[in-house]
Order: C-alpha cells, then sequence, then structure tokens
C-alpha cells in the first residue's frame, strides 16, 4: 500500500499449520510416556520446542532458570536443535542448572504430546524489527494443543495472542520479567487456565493449511476468471 497499490488489491494469507497431520498425530495418552519416562510428574513443566539457534535468544531461557533455580518444582524443557544447543548445554551445566532439561529432536507426529506435557509453553526470537511480522511455526502447535503461551516477542505473534487471549506477552529478551510471569502464573492456576483452550478451534477457522490453501485457490480462479 505504501507503494501505491489498491488495499483492495491485497489479500493476506498467512502461516498456519497442517490440520490433518496435527489430527493424525493427536495419539491419547501419549502425554504420560513423556511424563513418565522425563519425569515430569509434580513439576510445572516450561516448554520450548524448535530450533536452538542464534535467532531463537534462547540464552534467555537459561538466565531465567538461573534466577528460579531455587523453585524445586519449577522445570525447563528445551525439545530440539541447532547451532547453539552445544553452548547453551554447557552453560547450563556451568551454573549448575538440574532445572533445565534438553531433549533431542522429535518427529513432527510426536511433538505434541510433549507439548500436552507441559503447562506453559514459551515463544521468543531475538528483539530485532524483522521478526516483528513473524507467525513462528511453534506459535501453532501450540495453539492446536491448547496450552497457554508466554511470549517474548513483539509484533503480529503479540496481536494474535491478544486479541483470542491465548497467553500472557513479556519483553523480548528479558530473564527477569519472564522469570516473574512464571511464577505468578504458577502461583495462578486459574488464570494459566484461562488461556489456552481456545487455540485448535482458532487454528481450525482460520489457521490450517488445508483451509488457507482453498483461499489461496479461490483467489487464483478469480483472479484467472475461471
Amino acid at each position: 500500500m505504501e507503494k501505491g497499490i489498491e488495499p483492495s488489491k491485497i489479500v493476506f494469507i498467512p502461516n498456519g499449520i497442517y490440520l490433518n497431520a496435527a489430527k493424525s498425530a493427536d495419539l491419547p495418552g501419549r502425554y504420560e510416556e513423556v511424563m513418565k519416562k522425563l519425569r515430569l510428574e509434580n513439576k510445572f513443566v516450561c516448554v520450548y520446542t524448535g530450533a536452538h539457534g542464534p535467532a531463537n535468544a534462547l540464552d534467555v531461557i537459561i538466565d531465567a532458570a538461573m534466577l528460579l533455580k531455587d523453585e524445586q518444582d519449577i522445570v525447563f524443557l528445551l525439545v530440539g536443535e541447532g547451532q547453539e544447543k552445544p553452548r547453551l548445554m554447557e552453560k547450563a551445566k556451568h551454573n549448575g542448572l538440574s532445572n533445565v532439561m534438553f531433549h533431542e529432536p522429535v518427529p513432527r507426529s510426536e511433538i505434541g504430546a510433549f507439548i500436552q506435557a507441559s503447562d506453559l509453553c514459551i515463544l521468543m526470537l531475538k528483539d530485532v524489527p524483522v521478526f516483528d511480522t513473524a507467525l513462528p511455526n511453534k506459535l501453532f502447535d501450540y495453539m492446536y494443543e491448547n496450552k497457554p503461551i508466554l511470549c517474548a516477542l513483539r509484533g503480529e505473534t503479540v496481536n494474535l495472542i491478544q486479541k483470542n487471549d491465548l497467553g500472557v506477552v513479556v519483553s523480548p529478551e528479558n530473564a527477569r520479567e519472564m522469570a516473574e510471569v512464571i511464577l505468578q502464573l504458577k502461583s495462578a492456576p486459574g488464570l494459566l487456565s484461562s488461556y489456552g483452550g481456545k487455540g485448535r478451534l482458532i487454528i481450525e477457522r482460520e489457521y490450517s493449511f488445508e483451509k488457507l490453501a482453498g483461499n489461496f485457490e479461490e483467489l487464483m480462479a478469480e483472479a484467472l476468471d475461471f
């Protein structure tokens, strides 16, 4: 629009999730196996899934874990791989953090069980302008599992989360604020349960690739006057 294109000629089709694939991976009770294997019973589990790279700012999670290391029932579970992972693991080890767990990547068909086994899902990227327009893949994974989200981002992701009351937003790359909010949510289960719950419905209504592809098909048919 800034270049003079008429708004009526612009259609935005966002990122999303393959709904059929997510449904096929939705295995009842699978999360209980994850909890037992990782000894997460009676823990308040904060999960992060996905890439462990420079763009993901995962030092913030490690720093938040350092601030919460005396809270014996709070655990941070990081699932995935990336070039920063060895350094992050060494940092956690160096600081004696028993409340941080690193898990190898799992197939997409299994990631839902790890999300289901959590109490709070962390969504974060570095605080740079290019990410203001991002809608990360893991956002839709978290939404599909109806889990509350702790978002350390700005821009479009924040708008979606706040509009639909899906979680809490904190300042990007602010470990102290993240730790404080986690403590608040842990001590307020009613508030925590008020978030999420609607994510899957929103996915089915607006963010499934099946629906988005249909929107694109209709747009192309209209443009080509089929």
